[in-house]
């Protein structure tokens, strides 16, 4: 198992322990579609693709640690005879107890006025996909605005500048090699978090100088 899935299974399953997770991931088995030059992964901030064996594998380990789950699987973007399995496999987990709830019909009731409408994974359906995207109301949760920025505009912007620059250096083949990644200022400023910031070159050079 890649090193930076290590705690992810405690994080998810041990502390927050949701009733329901989705989780998907590319399946490398799919690549095969890009065609026989294709190498390597589909995006550079890809740490690894999997194959549908191998995430199979590593949710059995979850399971096998969180018994209180299940999980069923699925997937989006087959193409042809689909032997090779979509292009982003999907496993949902569900915490038994919750599950069990619904089964009762003991979970929250929703609004009187609430539209109710049943909701099928994709995997369901075969070529007719007419009324795939409907879905039963069960809960409801209000999401908290996001808070009001504290950081200054000179740690905003040094924030955005490292964390794009940790990101293409984990990917650079000189971290690979465990040397110094160097990445050029003027690369990390074609990513639109950067560019909105309105800075100039210059102005980042003095970010990184003092902050």
């Amino acid at each position: 198992m890649p090193d930076v899935l290590s705690g992810v299974p405690a994080a998810i399953f041990g502390a927050i322990r949701p009733k329901l997770a989705v989780l998907t991931t590319p399946n490398s088995e799919f690549n095969f579609h890009f065609g026989p030059d294709f190498e390597g992964f589909r995006h550079w901030d890809h740490k690894f693709e999997w194959t549908r064996q191998e995430f199979a594998d590593w949710c059995a380990g979850v399971l096998d640690a969180y018994p209180d789950y299940d999980v069923r699987f699925d997937g989006v973007g087959y193409v042809g005879d689909r032997r090779n399995g979509p292009c982003s496999q999907i496993a949902v987990f569900e915490r038994r107890d919750f599950m069990e709830r619904v089964r009762n019909g003991e979970t929250v009731e929703p609004p009187a006025d609430a539209v109710l409408e049943r909701y099928r994974l994709i995997g369901d359906y075969s070529e007719d996909l007419d009324g795939a995207f409907t879905a039963e109301t069960l809960h409801r949760w209000t999401i908290p605005r996001k808070p009001a920025e504290t950081r200054s505009p000179d740690e905003l912007a040094h924030d955005e500048i490292m964390y794009y620059a940790r990101q293409m250096a984990y990917d650079s083949q000189e971290w690979a090699e465990d040397r110094e990644a160097r990445i050029p200022l003027q690369t990390i400023m074609d990513f639109d978090r950067v560019r909105e910031l309105g800075r100039s070159i210059n102005d980042l050079r003095y970010v990184l100088t003092f902050h």
